[in-house]
């Protein structure tokens, strides 16, 4: 299934796969000792199901860097905090218990996914935190927002590894 978008040419393929490779190299240094590593991916590819693209993602970079890290070294956790969900980090871990997603999004946007009672399945049970916040909702919801994503409950506790998927941030009006 794919979403209406602009198909792959030679060129726009090499470009699509760029950030990715960027992402895989981040997992890989974090894998070699480094303590903190910063891989700046755009379009961060959130937005790119297993067999979907869509929202300007043809691959999802964030699962590419958490799926070495799973093979690297073992569970792993992806923080998305983003205007829109990220239904592509979603869709790809929905069933992986390896992966804990981790989504901060105004809902109901664009996709229209990542409702709070979204917790994955199967083997994934319980490894989905999604946090909507309201749309176009004010700068100081975020605070408590994140204070809620620093402390889940204990069963849902993310690994202390993985990468984050950050974002678009919301539009604000101009003061």
């Amino acid at each position: 299934r794919i979403a209406p978008f602009p198909p792959l040419s030679n060129v726009a393929d090499k470009a699509a796969r760029a950030p990715g490779n960027v992402a895989l190299s981040g997992a890989k240094a974090l894998t070699a000792g480094h303590q903190l590593v910063y891989s700046l991916c755009r379009p961060p590819g959130h937005h790119a199901e297993r067999d979907t693209y869509g929202g300007f993602c043809y691959f999802c970079n964030g699962a590419i860097a958490a799926q070495f890290l799973v093979e690297s070294v073992g569970k792993v956790a992806v923080l998305d905090v983003d205007y829109h969900h990220g239904n592509g980090t979603q869709d790809i871990f929905y069933a992986d218990g390896s992966v804990m997603y981790v989504s901060m999004h105004e809902w109901p946007l664009y996709p229209g996914t990542g409702r709070l009672t979204d917790a994955g399945t199967g083997a994934g049970a319980g490894t989905t935190l999604n946090f909507p916040l309201p749309a176009g909702a004010p700068g100081h919801v975020y605070p408590a927002a994140t204070a809620r994503l620093a402390r889940p409950p204990p069963a849902r506790r993310p690994p202390p590894r993985g990468p984050g998927s950050p974002g678009s941030p919301a539009p604000r009006p101009h003061a």
